[in-house]
C-alpha cells in the first residue's frame, strides 16, 4: 500500500462503515486515479471534501435514525438508565454504611425494586421492567414528599425547603425517564445484545466506582460528567447510541450525587442548579475528543457494530 493510498484510508474511516463496505474502493480507486503522479499526500481540496463528505452523512444520520434505529435507541435506554438507577442506589447504600441503621435499612428496601428492573431489563422481560420501575418511582416520590414535609429540620429555614425541592425533582429525572422508556414496546434483549454484556457490565462497574468516589471526595465533582461524556463519545458515532444518548444526557447529569444546587435559597428564597452548567464545557470536549477518536479507530463492517459503548 502506498503513502497516498493509506493516508485516503485514513480519512475515509471518517465515514459510516456500512457507507465504506460499498463505496470505500470505489471512492479510492477514483482519488487515486486523479492524484498526480509522485504524490505522498492528499490535496488539501480532496482531504477537505473527504471529511465534508463524511460529516454530512452523520449529520444525516444523526438527525433521521431509521424506525429499527429509534427502536433499538429506545431500548438500549432503557436498559443503560435502569442500570444507573441500581449504581446511584448501590452507592448510596454503601454510602450510607457509616449512618444509623434505620437509614441503611431504608435505602436497602429502595434498593430492591431498581435491582428487579435492571435483572428484568436484562432478561427482555420488558413489561414487568416496566411495572416495578414505575413502583419505584413512587416509592421515591413518597420518600422525597416525607422528607420534604419533616419539620423538624427545616422549619427554621425555609429557602433549604426549597432548595432541596429543586434537588429532589432534579434527582427523579432518571428514574422517571427510565419508567417511560421501559413502557414503550422494545426488544430489551436486543439492546443488550448490541451493547454487549461484558460491556455493560464494565460500565456499571466503572460507573460505581465514580458514584461513589464523588460522593465523598467534593473536589473531583467534574469526574462523574467526564466520565459519562467519554462513554456518550464511544456511543455517539453509532445510530442506536446516539438516540440513547440524546434520551439520557439530561437526566444523567441531573441525577449524580454530586450534582448540587446552589444554596442561595436563605438568601433570595430560590436555588439555581449551577454545578451542571459550570462542568459542561469540560464535559462536552470530553465527549467530542472521544466521539472523534471512535469515529477514526471503528473500522467494523456493520452500522452498529461495537454499538453503544454505553
Amino acid at each position: 500500500m502506498s503513502a497516498l493510498e493509506h493516508r485516503y484510508r485514513r480519512l475515509l474511516r471518517w465515514y459510516p462503515a456500512d457507507h465504506r463496505s460499498r463505496h470505500e474502493e470505489e471512492m479510492l480507486g477514483v482519488l487515486l486515479a486523479s492524484a498526480d503522479s509522485g504524490r505522498t499526500r492528499p490535496a488539501a481540496r480532496d482531504a477537505a471534501d473527504l471529511l465534508g463528505g463524511a460529516l454530512r452523512i452523520r449529520f444525516r444520520r444523526l438527525l433521521r435514525p431509521s424506525p429499527q434505529e429509534w427502536r433499538d435507541g429506545v431500548a438500549l435506554a432503557g436498559v443503560v438508565g435502569a442500570l444507573l438507577v441500581t449504581v446511584v442506589h448501590v452507592t448510596a447504600i454503601i454510602g450510607a454504611l457509616g449512618a444509623e441503621p434505620p437509614d441503611v435499612a431504608l435505602y436497602t428496601a429502595t434498593a430492591a425494586l431498581p435491582v428487579a428492573v435492571l435483572v428484568l431489563a436484562l432478561r427482555g422481560a420488558r413489561r414487568p421492567a416496566a411495572l416495578a420501575a414505575w413502583a419505584l418511582v413512587a416509592t421515591l416520590t413518597v420518600d422525597a414528599t416525607l422528607a420534604l414535609t419533616d419539620d423538624t429540620l427545616l422549619s427554621a429555614y425555609e429557602g433549604l425547603r426549597q432548595t432541596l425541592g429543586v434537588q429532589s425533582a432534579l434527582q427523579m429525572l432518571l428514574p422517571v425517564v427510565s419508567a417511560l422508556l421501559l413502557s414503550v414496546p422494545t426488544d430489551t434483549r436486543r439492546a443488550v445484545e448490541l451493547a454487549g454484556s461484558w460491556r455493560l457490565i464494565r460500565f456499571g462497574v466503572a460507573s460505581a466506582v465514580v458514584v461513589y468516589v464523588d460522593l465523598w471526595l467534593l473536589f473531583l465533582v467534574w469526574l462523574p460528567p467526564a466520565f459519562f461524556a467519554y462513554w456518550a463519545g464511544r456511543a455517539a458515532p453509532h445510530a442506536a447510541g446516539r438516540v440513547a444518548v440524546v434520551i439520557l444526557a439530561v437526566p444523567v447529569v441531573m441525577s449524580a450525587p454530586g450534582t448540587t444546587v446552589v444554596d442561595i435559597g436563605m438568601i433570595w428564597g430560590f436555588g439555581w442548579p449551577i454545578e451542571p452548567l459550570l462542568l459542561l464545557v469540560p464535559a462536552v470536549l470530553v465527549f467530542v475528543l472521544t466521539a472523534m477518536w471512535t469515529v477514526r479507530r471503528d473500522a467494523a463492517p456493520g452500522p452498529d457494530a461495537g454499538a453503544t459503548a454505553a
